[in-house]
Order: C-alpha cells, then structure tokens, then sequence
C-alpha cells in the first residue's frame, strides 16, 4: 500500500472516483451502470492511462500475476483518507519497518 501512495502522490489530480470507474470498466466482469460508464467515459484518456500504468506498476512490484490486489491496494490508498476525494497533499505513511 505504501508503494501504491508513492505513485499516486506523483499524480495529485487522481480522484479515487477515477480509480474506482477505472477498475471497473477494465479490470472487472461487473456490469457497469450506465451512470458509470457515461462518468467514466468523461475521464480524460490520459488520466485512466495512468491509473492502469500505476496499478502495472504495483503488479510488478509485488510480484503476483492478477490485476485484483494491485487496484486494492490503490483503492486502500484512498480509503485511508475518507474524507477526500483525491489524497491530500501532505499525506504521509510510515515506511513498513
């Protein structure tokens, strides 16, 4: 999870919505709603290659084949702040000892 913090904090205008919309329209077999897909679908292109490039990125790092737990660990990331849309600029977590 600390990882996937680091490289959210390299992209501030994320919104845990984004994340979420994301996730669910590429990484799931869940029916999306229409409401979503037309939310999703006004996510700038840019911003959801980012997402995925981010969610890559924690794949790799933690070594396992599935896409799941790498968008958990994102969507974690924002759960631990629940009273912000996108992660606030001094978010901090300590390092795992």
């Amino acid at each position: 999870m600390y990882r996937a913090a680091l490289l959210l904090r390299k992209n501030p205008e994320i919104t845990f919505q984004e994340c979420r919309l994301t996730w669910l329209r590429y990484g799931t077999f869940t029916k999306i709603s229409d409401e979503d897909l037309r939310e999703f679908q006004s996510i700038d292109r840019h911003k959801v290659d980012a997402i995925w490039k981010i969610i890559e990125r924690i794949r790799e790092f933690v070594g396992i084949y599935s896409y799941a737990p790498a968008a958990e660990y994102i969507l974690q990331v924002f759960a631990a702040y629940p009273n912000y849309e996108r992660l606030p600029t001094d978010f901090s977590f300590e390092p795992p000892e």
